[in-house]
């Protein structure tokens, strides 16, 4: 394990939410098929910016912020589930033989600090803002460290498992609505998941 203390981390994020909505249809120009577009509340492709701390050598401290879709763009529009994560963690790394390697696990909290969901169809688009829900996470993942080098890379999988996502405003078109005309499936979002993570990180001192 590394002799350093602070570091910062890019991570790129792939999630896969275990709740699945219908959002919206796409057609195609050329052809008579009609596609559904789902998202996945819990999931979606994101980024996530960490700065972290090695409180003893084995035992680490994280706080991380991202940028988290799920949806898909069509000719005539879009429909997005966008939410901002926010984590703090406390990570164990496990001692190894291999001086490059090693083993980590970590549990925390997390909560989204900004959540919506983003319709354009034509020129009609609609604005579904939900509550900011909190829950926890478990992660368990890879340290690969460049000998005489501040670089990381690491690989992690990390569960979480947080309360659903209930509307908070709704806007069609820049104007309030009530929330009673939004769709049922879409007034209460299921938004736990699992991510598989990429990260490269940097030790500061």
């Amino acid at each position: 394990i590394v002799d350093k203390k602070m570091y910062v981390k890019g991570n790129f994020l792939m999630g896969f939410g275990f709740n699945k909505v219908l959002a919206a249809k796409k057609f195609y120009e050329d052809k008579d098929d009609v596609d559904d577009i789902y998202i996945r509340p819990g999931g979606g492709f994101g980024i996530e910016g960490v700065i972290g701390y090695d409180i003893i050598p084995t035992i680490t401290g994280e706080i991380g912020i991202g940028y988290q879709a799920s949806g898909e763009s069509v000719s005539n529009g879009h429909a997005y589930l966008n939410k901002v994560p926010f984590r703090a963690s406390i990570i164990y790394k496990s001692t190894s033989k291999i001086k490059q390697f090693a083993l980590y696990y970590g549990a925390g909290i997390s909560m989204n600090l900004s959540t919506k969901y983003n319709v354009k169809e034509d020129e009609d688009k609609l604005l579904v803002t939900y509550e900011n829900p909190v829950g926890f996470h478990g992660l368990i993942g890879a340290d690969f460290i460049s000998a005489g080098s501040p670089l990381n890379f690491s690989g992690e999988i990390r569960y979480v498992g947080m309360a659903d996502f209930e509307v908070k405003s709704a806007e069609l078109n820049g104007n309030d609505m009530p929330i009673s005309t939004v769709k049922n499936d879409f007034r209460k979002l299921g938004s736990s998941g699992l991510h598989f993570i990429l990260t490269i990180g940097y030790y500061l001192n």
